[in-house]
């Protein structure tokens, strides 16, 4: 592996710096013997001339984890390189190679790759406990399941037009992408919300009246637009100069923006519309009767 002469901090990882001969240099044993080395201020001096050198074996180390015995075979990625990328790569030049480990031979894939799973998962469970105590709010903020059943609809949208911005800019789904993903939804939510609460507070919109509703929307659209565009040129500079690490977030998060602007403007009040024309419909069927 060659001599530690030094680290280096890649990121917040601490990597060592080791130097070792060219492959040609160290092939055979007589390559090894003749290295020059310095000794009292004198020229290079070879190896051989401080004795005799010769292969000896010795016992090592197996090392294991999990009761299994392991093989690791490490990789280090260029300075500005997206882990995520380099191993969605990685993993297509295996399949289209059809590599299959030999008989008694697993494959498995640790790292970034294994500490990004771990915080993915972590950070699902802490997502869906907080998914629970924002569901029971809006019930109770909004009195209806119906529309707390409307707001999760959006947010679930929201979460697809996410990851299609990710997609469509061009870069992998991981742990940053996942990150901006979420706090989406938040943000698709609170549009949802705003219309559905201007929709409710408008006598005519409450009687299913579609210029009534058409009103209102127009209305929330100023608000709407003007906070999607101040979001999206907030993260402009991420996405055109954030290197590798900050645009999966970014695109996630402009691109559910956008989206959730057109949900928030469009199918919250057509299905506002349907639910409350639908309740006048059954009141006057019940006055009747």
């Amino acid at each position: 592996m060659g001599d530690k002469a030094g680290t280096v901090l890649e990121g917040n990882t601490e990597l060592d710096v080791r130097v070792k001969f060219q492959a040609g240099a160290r092939n055979q044993m007589s390559d090894l013997s003749s290295l020059p080395i310095l000794a009292n201020g004198r020229d290079g001096i070879p190896l051989s001339e401080l004795g005799d050198w010769q292969l000896v074996p010795t016992s090592s180390s197996i090392d294991r984890r999990q009761g299994e015995r392991i093989s690791s075979v490490r990789g280090y990625l260029t300075p500005f390189s997206l882990a995520g990328g380099v191993l969605a790569d990685f993993t297509e030049k295996l399949e289209e190679q059809n590599y299959t480990p030999p008989e008694g031979y697993r494959l498995q894939l640790g790292g970034e790759a294994e500490s990004s799973s771990e915080s993915i998962g972590g950070i699902i469970q802490v997502f869906i406990f907080f998914t629970l105590a924002m569901a029971g709010i809006i019930i109770l903020s909004l009195n209806s399941f119906r529309y707390a059943g409307l707001i999760g609809i959006v947010a679930i949208l929201s979460f697809g037009l996410a990851l299609l911005g990710v997609r469509i800019f061009g870069y992998p789904f991981g742990y940053m992408a996942l990150i901006g993903s979420l706090g989406m939804m938040g943000l698709a939510i609170n549009g949802a919300i705003i219309v559905l609460s201007a929709l409710k507070a408008d006598p005519r919109s409450q009687s299913g009246d579609s210029e009534g509703i058409a009103d209102v929307v127009v209305d929330s659209t100023r608000h709407i637009v003007s906070t999607t565009l101040t979001t999206i040129g907030g993260f402009v500079p991420l996405i055109v100069n954030g290197g590798e690490f900050w645009p999966p977030l970014a695109t996630a998060i402009a691109g559910g923006v956008v989206g959730s602007a057109v949900i928030a403007l469009s199918m919250v009040p057509s299905v506002f519309a349907y639910i409350q024309r639908k309740k006048v419909r059954k009141a006057a069927v019940l006055q009747v009767a």
